[in-house]
């Protein structure tokens, strides 16, 4: 009877661990999932961007149509949370005909509140490129 009940113990404590490996994986295929979606908007502007001339970007999105640029787009849905895109497009101080265009592309995980636990579940791609505003090089 002893050995039965180690042995059901032993088992019961296996089976616990299975269970939490088990949650640990489904959480990591949904972030990865997350992530994917979130490259997928991030890509999808920046592949839009580089349809505009460089020197075309700041009047585009700015109503002074000066550099720097920092404005929110908006919220992309359609992936597996809503995500919030950023751009930010500016100047390299080191030579005025080169921008930096930034894409900032955030999202809070499927059902926590955005800034929950200390920014626990906030998650942020970046993109970047680096254009020229002399379209002849």
């Amino acid at each position: 009877m002893v050995e039965l009940l180690v042995t059901l113990a032993v088992t019961v404590i296996g089976l616990a661990g299975l269970v939490a490996i088990h949650g640990s994986g489904i959480k990591a295929n949904r972030v990865s999932r997350e992530s994917a979606g979130a490259i997928e908007v991030g890509e999808r502007i920046m592949e839009d961007l580089r349809g505009i001339p460089a020197d075309q970007i700041a009047p585009r999105f700015d109503p002074d149509g000066t550099l720097p640029v920092d404005v929110q787009l908006g919220t992309v849905t359609g992936g597996p949370v809503p995500y919030a895109v950023r751009l930010i497009a500016e100047e390299i101080p080191a030579d005025t005909d080169l921008v930096r265009i930034r894409v900032e592309v955030n999202w809070t995980e499927l059902g926590a509140a955005p800034g929950a636990e200390g920014g626990r579940y906030d998650h942020r791609i970046v993109l970047e490129m680096i254009r020229t505003k002399l379209e002849q090089l």
